[in-house]
Order: structure tokens, then sequence, then C-alpha cells
């Protein structure tokens, strides 16, 4: 079960917040010194959300999403709004990322504190790829972005993959940066979203700025340097969930996700 996807033209996120914090324990002496030892449960994430303008439509997702997530064993999955879905966008030489048998891929500025640069480059006569899976157990609207360059003429794509559905999108590099971006827009719920980035037959890309968001088109790049903001077994906290009726298809709400 997702989130569900507030897509209305006049939908205004305002005044909301993010918050982790940890709990420990603690002990105090005699002599009003304390002692603090270690944390006794996993980081608490919280989001605080104020939409204004919902649809009735868009409400009462909200509304079914409590509900279902009350008896639901493992909740929703929550996809932080300020976070790059992808894991480690700044390391596309970690495992989370998966190159193809013949794909190269390597940093090429390790020493500048800027955006992690990578060269993609395919060691065959074909297409080859690099790419990761993202779990996300529901349907929606998602955009995969990137920014790509090649001091020779080279051809890739990017590409969603989601069960038999597949949203691709081919691009043509050259020496100056350039953006490319793929919307795919999910009808069926996926289990899983496969993201690649494709370079041609014997070419080498520059690539710069991965980024998965939960919306039709690209937002500007946050880095990840760990996991992705896709967070399984969120809790909407129901004494914080609050719906105001303002006109005729004007519904404000605020609410408050959880994820121990």
């Amino acid at each position: 079960m997702l989130f569900p996807q507030i897509r209305t033209q006049g939908v205004l996120q305002e005044a909301a917040a993010r918050q982790v914090s940890v709990s420990r324990s603690g002990n105090r002496l005699h002599d009003g010194s304390r002692i603090q030892g270690a944390k006794v449960r996993p980081l608490v994430r919280c989001w605080r959300l104020r939409y204004a303008g919902l649809t009735a439509e868009e409400a009462e997702a909200l509304r079914h999403l409590v509900v279902e997530s009350r008896s639901a064993a493992g909740g929703f999955v929550f996809i932080d709004p300020w976070a790059n879905m992808l894991a480690r966008s700044e390391d596309l030489t970690d495992g989370v990322w998966q190159p193809s048998a013949l794909c190269e891929v390597s940093r090429e500025n390790a020493l500048d504190e800027g955006i992690a640069v990578h060269s993609v480059r395919s060691l065959s006569g074909v297409a080859e790829r690099i790419e990761q899976v993202v779990a996300l157990g529901g349907a929606g609207t998602f955009c995969l972005s990137c920014d790509v360059r090649s001091e020779t003429a080279a051809v890739g794509a990017v590409r969603l993959q989601g069960g038999s559905q597949v949203f691709s999108r081919t691009f043509a590099a050259g020496p100056a940066w350039r953006s490319v971006w793929v919307t795919g827009e999910f009808s069926s719920a996926c289990a899983e979203l496969l993201v690649s980035i494709e370079v041609g037959g014997g070419s080498v890309v520059m690539v710069r700025g991965v980024e998965l968001d939960y919306q039709g088109t690209p937002c500007p790049y946050k880095p990840s340097h760990g996991a992705g903001g896709v967070y399984p077994d969120a809790r909407v906290v129901e004494e914080e969930f609050i719906q105001t009726l303002r006109g005729q298809d004007w519904i404000d709400c605020q609410l408050e996700v959880r994820v121990d």
C-alpha cells in the first residue's frame, strides 16, 4: 500500500516539517549528574504535512489510507517529499547499483566535493546499462532524471519498469551537460520499480544527479549518500489527522506520518 499521490494543480503543501528523534535510557545520580545510556529503540522519523485545496477524491484517498493501514501488518509505504527515492545517487559504483555484464562504471571527480560525476561505459557492441531496484507496493506516477554529456557523440536511454509496464526515453549526449528524464504513469500496482540508465554500444556517457521523484516532472537534484527516501511500515498518527471543508471540492488536510 502506497501513500496516495497528490497531483491536482491547485494543491499547495505548506508549513510542513520533518523530524528525526531517538529515545535513550538515562539515570540521574545522587550528586545530580546524569548518565546517558544507549538508545533503547530505533530512530523515529516523523513528517507533519499540511495540504490546502485537496479535491474530494484526494481527501477520500487519505481517509481510506488511515482506515486501511489500521489493520495492515506492515502499514504503508511513504515517500519522503524532501528526499531522492534512489539510494546512493552519489556513488553509482555502490552495490545497490547493478551494472550489466559489460558495463563499466567509475567515479570521475573523486577529489571534487561537488555533485559526483560518473562515467558509464559500454564495453560491448550493444547497449549496456546500470540499474537499481526500488521497493514500492503501489501505483502512481514517477519521474527518473539525470544530467548527461559525452566527449564524443553518444546515445542512450533512461528507463522505468514496473512489472509488465515499461517507460523509456532515448537521449543523445554531446560535450555540454543536458538534462534528460522519463515519466512513468503506472496504472497497476508495482511491487518493485526497476530504474535504468542505458548507454549505446561502445559509448561512454558522463552521468550526474540521478534522481527518482514521486511526481510527473523532475525537480532539483537532492543527493543521497545512503538509503533512498522510501519508507515501509509507515503509519498516520490518527490524533493528528484533521480534514476541513473550505468549499465545494476544496478540502484542507493536516496529518502526521510516523516511521518507527
